[in-house]
C-alpha cells in the first residue's frame, strides 16, 4: 500500500515544476543553466530581460527545485538542480507509462 501522504507531496512538488515550467522564458533560462553554471547577469544577457524579470524567474525556478545557486563572493552563480530534475522525469514517466497491474489506490492518485 502507498503512503498516501508522501503521494500527495510528490503531487504538489510535481504541480510546482509544471507551473515553473509553463513560462517560456524560465524553459530558456531552464536551456541555458543546462549548458552551464551562470550569474543573473550572463542570464540577462541571453534572454534580453530585466535583472528584476530574471531575478522573478529564478526565484520561481527555486521554489520548483528545478534550479539552485551558491554564492561567489557577491554573485549567486545559478545551476541545474539535477538531482530534482530527475527526480521529475522519472515521477513523470511513471505517470505517462503507467502500468495496467498498479493496484486501484495509484490508478486514483494519478488522476
Amino acid at each position: 500500500m502507498i503512503d498516501i501522504l508522501i503521494v500527495i507531496d510528490i503531487i504538489q512538488n510535481m504541480d510546482k515544476v509544471y507551473k515553473a515550467l509553463a513560462e517560456i522564458n524560465r524553459r530558456k533560462i531552464i536551456f541555458w543553466l543546462g549548458q552551464g553554471e551562470m550569474n543573473v547577469g550572463q542570464i540577462v544577457k541571453k534572454l534580453n530581460l530585466t535583472q528584476a524579470t530574471v531575478s522573478n524567474h529564478l526565484m520561481v525556478l527555486r521554489k520548483s527545485g528545478l534550479v539552485e545557486y551558491r554564492v561567489l563572493g557577491k554573485e549567486r552563480i545559478y545551476k541545474i538542480n539535477r538531482e530534482n530534475v530527475n527526480n521529475f522525469v522519472k515521477e513523470l514517466n511513471r505517470l505517462v507509462f503507467f502500468e495496467k497491474q498498479n493496484p486501484i489506490d495509484e490508478i486514483i492518485i494519478w488522476r
